[in-house]
Parts: C-alpha cells; structure tokens; sequence
C-alpha cells in the first residue's frame, strides 16, 4: 500500500532527529553526556571550589582566579552554546518553509520540498532509527530522511517499516549465494 506523507519540520523536530543521531554509538553517546550534563556539573564544580578556597582565604582576585572563573562559566554556558550552533545549523541548511512530501511505495522513496525532488530505491536505505518523537532513514551513516512521529499515525510508521523490511528480503533474496 503506497504511503503519502506531507509535513512541515520544525527546529524542535530538527533537534529530536540531531539527539538520536547522537546516541549511535558509544563514542557519540559519550560526546553528547559530556557537552549537555558533564561540563555544567564540572563548571558547577570549579566555580564552587573557586569560591570557598577564596573565602578560605587561598587565594586572592587574581589571574587564577579570573581564568577559572572565565572557565568554569565557559562550561555552564556550554549547553546554551551547543543549542545556539545547532540553531544556526538548522537554519542555514533549510530550504523554503522546511515542508516536505514524502511517498512511499514498494519500489522507491519519492522526496519533495521547496526546490528538490528525489527519487530513491529502497536499496538506498542502510538502516532505520525510532525513538518516540522521530523515525529517521538512513541514507549514509551521517544522512538521513526524519519524519517526526507527531506527523503520522503509527499505522503509517510501521508500513513504512514493513515496506523497507520487504525490500532487504527481495536484496537478500536477489544477491548470489
């Protein structure tokens, strides 16, 4: 059964899509718990160690002491940071309003958006990620379709799963043993 989807992706989408990127694997995971939860507690840490070895009478305003600060507050503001790029990001890598028809049938994936329009064989499709707001195509270990969950019933997804899944049995069954 052909699948017709039209949806407009918003930031919010964009970083849904960008966090599950983030978890593939160990080294991703890690990268992503350092720059939204390690350094604000390790900025928190300093800052609070800064200021009582300062009230202990440690050591003055100093040099050190502006640079651990400046540093310290560098890592709390990490996250704001890292939200700001991925903002710029989203934006200089739209096109139009960010809306996009997507058609799915058992022989190809039909893409269009604003000034585009793709064509794609399932065999294209490397491998499929969900989590609950996003369900996203991988093209290339680093491209990917997403197609926000918020936009499609279920039913819809889980076509869309059984049309690629139907497709690696026919290039399973096709390739030479």
């Amino acid at each position: 059964m052909p699948v017709h989807l039209e949806f407009t992706a918003t930031f919010r989408d964009y970083l849904c899509a960008q966090r599950l990127h983030a978890k593939r694997n160990w080294r991703s995971r890690l990268n992503d718990l350092a720059a939204r939860r390690l350094n604000p507690i390790l900025g928190a840490l300093i800052l609070a160690f800064v200021f009582l070895v300062s009230a202990l009478g440690g050591f003055a305003v100093n040099g050190t002491f502006v640079f651990m600060v400046a540093s310290a507050l560098c890592l709390l503001c990490y996250p704001f940071y890292l939200r700001y790029r991925l903002k710029s990001f989203y934006s200089r890598t739209r096109t139009g309003d960010g809306s996009r028809i997507l058609d799915f049938d058992q022989e190809s994936i039909k893409a269009q958006g604003a000034h585009a329009k793709t064509e794609l064989d399932w065999s294209a499709i490397q491998f499929i990620r969900e989590d609950k707001n996003v369900f996203m195509l991988y093209l290339a270990p680093a491209k990917f379709l997403m197609i926000p969950k918020g936009c499609c019933p279920p039913e819809v997804l889980e076509e869309i799963k059984r049309l690629y899944n139907q497709s690696l049995r026919a290039s399973a069954g096709a390739s030479p043993a």
